[in-house]
């Protein structure tokens, strides 16, 4: 079920690049080149350094948003400037 749902949500961000010109990464290494995250892990293989990896990649996706985004309102630059 979840299969399903994350393949409606990328088919869907598939189209709306195809509706503005572009085309949609399909291989792997495509994602790789356009992402500002890394496939390294660099906690323990465990729940803990998963947890870690997780909450770090959030906040980077954050951060990245908050600053490509200059429409936000100054308290929400502050606040994650304030958790990094």
């Amino acid at each position: 079920m979840q299969y399903q749902q994350l393949d409606e949500v990328v088919d869907g961000v598939a189209e709306r690049m195809r509706k503005i010109g572009h085309y949609a990464p399909a291989t792997l290494t495509q994602f790789l080149q356009l992402s500002h995250l890394t496939e390294k892990l660099e906690n323990s293989n465990n729940s803990q350094g998963y947890t870690k990896e997780l909450l770090a990649d959030h906040e980077s996706i954050v951060m990245f948003y908050v600053a490509t985004s200059p429409s936000l309102p100054k308290n929400t630059r502050t606040w994650a400037r304030a958790i990094t």
